[in-house]
């Protein structure tokens, strides 16, 4: 499947349509899935997976197509993107996918003008409602508002600085140029999954076969010039922080959660990640 030329085609299309025309363009958006599924004529579904750079490789292609076309200076905007385009798909529900969208925003964030994940919740009913606290569905939150490891994963990124220190194949350093804090995002995306993107599988058993991929990481890097005393705050997201979905399934994976197990992902700390205080 990666050997095949991924073009978008419908967007030259309706570059050469418009410049033929002499018809302005303010902006050009478009979806963006690294997995997706596509009928034969027997009406069979074949899964799609492409490898985990598919997203930035696209993104590279289409600011390219833009800068040398006839609107070069056209706005990029990623209307809908994630993991998956299934609304059943029970990657979104796990750290895996929070895993491999901070991956791929980190890389991509300077590629286009917004990037919009779909979608904020699983109050969504394009193909019916899902049914269950946890089936998969596109949201950073699920029906009862419980918080998913991709919500976590986007607080993790929204506190990043806007000046870049330091940029991995396993994370970044930043600073904020209005208040000089340095923040740093770091991830586990092991090296036997560099060609493989993350989904899509039908149901949360499934997904589980991934924590088995590769070993864990221990990620050093050093700060100087800090004052003594200086306090900074480690927040991680693990199996055992975060991890709702994996804690809903050691419950018995209940259809319906009852009020005591609705208090229980309330207040239960393995199911927030785990934040700690050090001094420098």
């Amino acid at each position: 499947m990666d050997a095949l030329d991924w073009r978008p085609v419908w967007i030259e299309d309706f570059i050469d349509w418009r410049a033929k025309r002499k018809l302005p363009i303010d902006f050009i958006s478009t979806h963006l899935y690294p997995t997706d599924f596509a009928y034969g004529a027997d009406g069979q579904a074949v899964h799609i997976s492409r490898y985990a750079d598919a997203t930035f490789d696209d993104l590279v292609l289409l600011r390219d197509l833009v800068a040398n076309s006839a609107y070069p200076d056209a706005e990029i905007h990623i209307t809908e993107w994630s993991t998956s385009p299934s609304a059943r798909d029970f990657i979104h529900d796990t750290l895996f996918a929070a895993t491999y969208i901070t991956r791929a925003y980190l890389k991509c964030a300077t590629l286009a003008d917004s990037i919009a994940y779909w979608t904020f919740t699983d109050v969504f009913e394009e193909g019916g409602a899902g049914l269950g606290p946890f089936h998969g569905g596109f949201g950073l939150v699920n029906e009862a508002g419980i918080h998913k490891p991709t919500f976590h994963a986007f607080t993790m990124l929204r506190r990043l600085g806007d000046r870049l220190l330091l940029a991995t194949s396993d994370g970044v350093v930043t600073r904020d140029s209005q208040t000089s804090a340095v923040s740093a995002l770091f991830f586990n995306y092991p090296d036997e999954m560099a060609m493989r993107a993350v989904g899509s599988a039908n149901s949360y058993p499934a997904t589980r076969a991934l924590a088995e991929k590769g070993p864990n990481r221990r990620i050093r890097h050093s700060i100087g010039e800090l004052k003594p005393g200086t306090t900074f705050l480690v927040e991680i997201m693990d199996w055992e922080h975060g991890n709702v979905a994996e804690a809903w399934h050691q419950l018995g994976s209940p259809l319906n959660l009852s009020r005591a197990e609705s208090n229980y992902f309330g207040r239960c700390r393995r199911l927030t990640p785990h934040f700690h205080a050090d001094c420098a």
